[in-house]
This record gives C-alpha cells, sequence and structure tokens, in this order.
C-alpha cells in the first residue's frame, strides 16, 4: 500500500469514527434532554488521543454551543458535555 492510499484508508476510518461519535451525541441529546443537536464540527480532541469532540447547537436556541467529549475506546461513551453561551 502506498502513502496515498494509506491517507485514504486512515481518513475512512477517521470518517466511520465521527460518524459513529455524532450519532451517540445526537441520539443522547434526542432523549436524555428531548432536543434535537445540529452538529457543525467533529475531530479528535486536541488534549487527549481518545477523545472526539462533537461540536453543535441545538434547534431552537441559535446561543448555546454544546462540546460533548465521546471515548471511541469506550464504546463511544459520552464522557462529558459543555455548554458555551455564544451571547457572551
Amino acid at each position: 500500500m502506498n502513502h496515498s492510499e494509506e491517507k485514504k484508508t486512515e481518513q475512512k476510518q477517521n470518517d466511520q469514527m465521527f460518524r459513529k461519535a455524532e450519532q451517540k451525541a445526537i441520539t443522547y441529546f434526542k432523549e436524555k434532554r428531548h432536543k434535537d443537536l445540529r452538529v457543525e464540527k467533529t475531530d479528535f480532541a486536541d488534549h487527549d488521543f481518545d477523545y472526539i469532540e462533537v461540536i453543535g447547537k441545538v434547534k431552537g436556541d441559535e446561543h448555546t454551543q454544546y462540546l460533548v467529549n465521546v471515548s471511541y475506546n469506550q464504546n463511544y461513551r459520552i464522557t462529558s458535555i459543555a455548554e458555551t453561551d455564544q451571547n457572551n
């Protein structure tokens, strides 16, 4: 496998991981908070290598941004949720 193929394979794996993390976050908000989370960004956490950060807002509240940490080494378990008021 050449370098280009390795990069494509790695990106495909990352995309699959991101989709799983996004789905966990969306499902959590729907079932536990009865809100629709709209994902704006998903990426690996800078501070810890086994977490994916899912960032989004809920429908009807454009002023609050949510940062959901999802541990992919723990079967995509949500480990924390932080809220940020975008008005400040």
